[in-house]
């Protein structure tokens, strides 16, 4: 039986490869076989379909605008995202801004209520503002204020598992209020103490 024409040009390697524009880019698909030459194609139009993901737009975002970063300079801040990604057992808050983009008085506010690990998702409604001393709680003007955001697995397993409804994720001496500004300090010097980070808390 004579065997089946190959539909796609077959390469002096034997390899199968189709040639297609794409958005203007000529991308090569190339197989064993023409069934493994159309898997690669339906692949790749499942991933433009998809879009990138946020690890690919992250690392996009670094490579092309990092060293405009601001206020500290850049080589500051390269040294210090390793250490915070390297340092949640030390102290959590850097760790969780970071994989969160929280402001810090967003970030002070969590309590237990706010996160939904069924959702994946933690919500922002309040936010910390400091005077006399004390730390104060501050809802948004209008429902617009209010948003969620992903709780991402990477941040999933650094969150303690047993924390109340009321409890707040970072508390003032294990209580029910929000670190006040002068313990935050006090915390942040002790983790660039331990960690060597030089730039600032902001």
């Amino acid at each position: 039986m004579p065997r089946k024409k190959a539909q796609y040009y077959v390469r002096p390697d034997i390899l199968h490869e189709a040639i297609k524009v794409v958005k203007g880019k000529r991308i090569a698909f190339r197989g064993r076989s023409d069934a493994e030459v159309e898997r690669k194609m339906l692949e790749y139009q499942v991933k433009l379909a998809q879009g990138r993901t946020f690890w690919k737009a992250a690392a996009d975002w670094e490579t092309d605008h990092f060293e405009a970063v601001a206020p500290n300079p850049p080589r500051a801040y390269r040294p210090a995202l390793v250490w915070v990604k390297a340092t949640p057992h030390i102290w959590l808050p850097p760790y969780f801004i970071l994989y969160t983009g929280l402001r810090k008085r967003e970030a002070l506010a969590i309590q237990g209520r706010d996160i939904s690990r069924k959702n994946m998702v933690i919500h922002i409604i309040k936010s910390v503002y400091h005077q006399y001393g004390k730390a104060w709680i501050k809802v948004p003007k209008s429902d617009s204020g209010n948003r969620d955001i992903p709780l991402l697995l990477l941040l999933l397993p650094h969150l303690p598992k047993g924390l109340g409804a009321d409890a707040y994720l970072f508390p003032l001496d294990e209580s029910k209020s929000p670190l006040t500004e002068a313990q935050y300090n006090t915390k942040w010097k002790k983790y660039v103490s331990s960690t060597g980070i030089t730039c600032s808390a902001q």
